[in-house]
């Protein structure tokens, strides 16, 4: 009894340090020397204003002029965009960094940047399945490149719009190996609808996933036949270009799930539209049926279709 209570104790611990974190994740966080990239930095417990940003990278601890950011520009409260230069002289290996604000002061970075080849580098690369409805249970996977999964004992958390919720409840959380960690899932009825990022750690390793689930309201795909949104998706079968149309309501988005409700593409009109063409994107096996999600101002359409 005491030993699971130390246990408990300290996966305790973990969680709430991982919740208590308060600083910048950057994505993509891998470069190759002599290159330059975009990356996207997401604010953790932070709120980005209006003022003057720079950054500095450091190896082992000490800074270094090897990679360099430029071109700040806020996108949301809570999201960067910039430009990185990795020079040609750069060590492989990992990099911390810190951003640097005239208004808010300076924020840590969460995760590691890497300078080197991308397939060897320590990320999340996969979620399955990445959405999940309301009122649910379910088991998500999350697949790991060099995350050493079983060094500590691991704690995940949700966010939306930068901070961590408690919207979604975690009701367990497995580690299978050093790649592989199961978390069981549950989605109360009330819970907001989108897309959720996901943080997954321990104390000495930190790795996120930005917009990586989805919460959705249907609770199965039968609301095809149930909607009252009058809509036409031709050809189907389809090979490379899908048509959907709408009579009264307009579209938001498109969204291509595979069998498993996993998210595969998805079109964005520019405003909301009766017509929508998709592209059929080049990962979408031929010969399989999907599901088209289709959100409206009144509402959402599920349709299957066939790629042949």
């Amino acid at each position: 009894m005491k030993r699971h209570s130390l246990i408990l104790l300290f996966f305790l611990a973990c969680s709430n340090f991982l919740l208590a974190q308060n600083g910048i994740v950057i994505t993509p966080n891998v470069g190759e020397p002599s290159s330059q990239l975009a990356v996207t930095l997401t604010g953790i417990n932070t709120q980005f204003s209006v003022g003057t940003f720079t950054m500095q990278f450091f190896r082992q601890g000490t800074g270094t002029s090897q990679i360099a950011a430029s071109n700040f520009q806020i996108k949301s409260p809570n999201t960067l965009e910039a430009s990185v230069f990795i020079k040609g002289s750069a060590t492989i290996g990992a990099y911390s960094f810190k951003l640097n604000h005239t208004v808010t002061g300076q924020s840590n970075g969460l995760n590691s940047f890497f300078v080197g080849n991308p397939a060897t580098t320590e990320k999340i690369t996969s979620i399955s399945p990445n959405i999940g409805s309301l009122n649910q249970n379910l088991t998500v996977s999350i697949s790991g490149s060099r995350t050493r999964f079983t060094q500590g004992s691991q704690s995940l958390a949700f966010f939306q719009n930068g901070s961590p919720t408690s919207a979604i409840s975690i009701n367990g959380i497995r580690v299978e190996n050093d790649s592989l960690v199961n978390v069981d899932l549950f989605i109360p009825a009330n819970t907001s609808r989108g897309f959720y990022d996901i943080a997954i750690g321990n104390f000495s390793s930190f790795f996120f996933k930005p917009a990586s689930f989805e919460v959705t309201w249907a609770s199965s795909i039968k609301e095809e036949e149930e909607t009252s949104i009058e809509s036409i998706v031709y050809p189907n079968p389809a090979k490379e270009l899908i048509h959907i149309q709408t009579k009264d309501a307009l579209m938001e988005q498109a969204e291509v799930l595979d069998m498993q409700g996993r998210l595969v593409q998805t079109e964005l009109p520019a405003q909301p539209t009766k017509n929508i063409e998709l592209h059929i994107g080049e990962f979408l096996l031929p010969d399989q049926q999907f599901i088209l999600k289709i959100h409206t101002n009144k509402g959402v359409i599920f349709k299957r279709i066939l790629v042949n």
